[in-house]
């Protein structure tokens, strides 16, 4: 019996350290190399910068990656009227306001891939969302009432960078007030 028992112990030991070798081959090995994205969006009036905003964004190559930076901010949508209260001489109700969330900041997604030149191929989507004040909305048009006014700038596109290389990924200008906005790219691998 204790043969038996000494026996079966041996087994499971055996299959539990052979097991562990089987698993040790499959766990995916730790990437040789991780890249860092500089994206910086900047803001021009004229010649003059007026902001500029780095982010970091760190990619492992063939994989994607993002960043989501901002707010909520609450607009009105509709406004129901309020039932009407009971008897002829009872105050009237304000009509009750319901809100949808509007996302306000900046959001870049972003992958890598390696080219057989050694440079990667970079696929970037950035959106800056920005809530305009009351001066700014009727300077531009774009305010109604009481409802905030909002300014979208989106650029996507792909480039090929190799290590240590920079360059202007996009840029477009706003044609009601004159900005005009740029994003860089910079690319650094760590290894």
């Amino acid at each position: 019996m204790k043969r038996c028992f000494r026996a079966m112990v041996m087994l499971v030991c055996l299959l539990s350290l052979s097991g562990m070798d089987a698993f040790a081959q499959a766990a995916p090995a730790a990437p040789a190399v991780v890249l860092k994205l500089q994206v910086t969006v900047s803001r021009y009036m004229g010649t003059n910068r007026v902001s500029s905003q780095p982010f970091l964004l760190s990619l492992v190559p063939n994989e994607s990656g993002n960043i989501r930076l901002g707010v909520e901010v609450p607009v009105p949508t509709t406004s129901q009227p309020a039932p009407s209260p009971s008897g002829g001489n009872a105050p009237t109700v304000p009509p009750q306001q319901s809100y949808s969330m509007q996302q306000v900041g900046t959001q870049i997604d972003g992958s890598a891939v390696l080219q057989s030149d050694g440079r990667y191929k970079i696929r970037l989507s950035i959106t800056e969302r920005t809530a305009l004040t009351a001066a700014q909305g009727t300077e531009q048009g774009a305010r109604v009432a009481s409802v905030p006014a909002f300014r979208n700038v989106v650029f996507s596109s792909t480039i090929y960078l190799g290590d240590g290389q920079t360059t202007q990924f996009s840029s477009g200008g706003d044609k009601v007030t004159g900005e005009s906005f740029r994003a860089d790219v910079s690319l650094t691998i760590e290894k």
